[in-house]
C-alpha cells in the first residue's frame, strides 16, 4: 500500500455559549498537522482531511466534557488546507519547529485501516527514511 505525507493547516475556533444561549465564535486560529495516510485517503485529500479533524475534534469535545462538565464552550473545526508534500517539502523536518495546541499530545498523525494515531513528532522522520 502507497502512504502520502501531507500538511494540513487547521483554523479553529472557540464557540462561546452568549446570553442568548447562541453560540458565537471568537477569533480563528491556525494550527499545522502533519499526516502521513495511504493513497485511498489522499485520493479525495481535501474531504478526507476535512472529515479527519472533524472526527479529531469530536474526540477532543468529548474529553473535555468529561474533564470540565459545566463549561458549554467547544473548539470548532472552521476550515482545513490540506497540501501532499514531497520530500524536499520535509526534508528539513517542519514538525519539529512547529508547536501544536496545547492540549494536543502531537501534531503528527498516522492515518491506517479507517483509525488514526498521534506519534512522537520525534519518530516521525524515522517512519519517513529520514536520518
Amino acid at each position: 500500500m502507497n502512504y502520502y505525507f501531507f500538511s494540513a493547516d487547521v483554523a479553529l475556533t472557540l464557540m462561546v455559549l452568549q446570553q442568548s444561549g447562541d453560540f458565537a465564535p471568537s477569533s480563528v486560529m491556525t494550527y499545522t498537522y502533519f499526516v502521513l495516510a495511504p493513497e485511498t485517503f489522499t485520493a479525495n485529500l481535501a474531504e478526507s482531511a476535512k472529515q479527519l479533524f472533524y472526527r479529531i475534534y469530536d474526540e477532543h469535545y468529548d474529553a473535555f466534557k468529561i474533564s470540565e462538565p459545566n463549561d458549554p464552550n467547544y473548539i470548532a473545526v472552521v476550515d482545513v488546507d490540506a497540501k501532499i508534500l514531497n520530500s524536499q517539502d520535509y526534508a528539513d523536518k517542519p514538525w519539529l519547529t512547529v508547536r501544536p495546541p496545547v492540549w494536543e499530545p502531537s501534531h503528527c498523525i498516522v492515518v491506517q485501516d479507517n483509525s488514526y494515531r498521534k506519534i512522537d513528532p520525534n519518530s516521525l522522520g524515522g517512519i519517513l527514511g529520514l536520518a
